[in-house]
């Protein structure tokens, strides 16, 4: 239940601030957030991570489709497991989606928070999701003596 309940808030908060991005800002237009630390700055991501593939807009998303197929079976199957680690496969799952429905609507992703104090790609909510869940979910995986995260032999 956490883990779904985590994927459809992380997916909703993400979803509302592409569309406020969307509609308040231009593309490439910048507004300060926090000064000297970040801005808002929309741009469309027609790859992964770091605009990597960008040439394969198609793939990425059967590729990110199938990615999200998996971690909801993987997190279904390891619910038992643990709040924390459920908790990780939601924020996992949320980004994911968030990232995944904006590519089919748009055939990209819309990023729009720069840091300013370093160089650094814009990136957006969902990728910040996805981040936090695997960190999260690598950290239960290791410090769970009964290794839940890996199949019983």
């Amino acid at each position: 239940m956490a883990m779904t309940t985590v994927a459809l808030l992380g997916f909703s908060l993400d979803w509302l601030v592409k569309r406020w991005v969307v509609a308040h800002l231009a593309l490439s237009e910048s507004a300060p957030l926090w000064p000297g630390v970040a801005q808002l700055t929309y741009v469309r991501n027609e790859g992964m991570a770091f605009s990597l593939f960008d040439q394969s807009p198609h793939a990425l998303m059967l590729v990110g489709a199938a990615f999200f197929v998996l971690f909801l079976m993987l997190g279904f199957s390891q619910c038992a497991a643990g709040r924390g680690l459920s908790i990780a496969y939601g924020l996992i799952l949320g980004g994911a989606l968030g990232n995944l429905v904006d590519r089919f609507i748009s055939g990209s992703v819309a990023d729009y928070v720069e840091l300013t104090f370093i160089r650094y790609p814009v990136f957006n909510l969902a990728d910040t999701l996805i981040c936090v869940g695997v960190a999260t979910a690598l950290f239960f995986c290791l410090r769970t003596p009964q290794a839940p995260c890996r199949p019983a032999s």
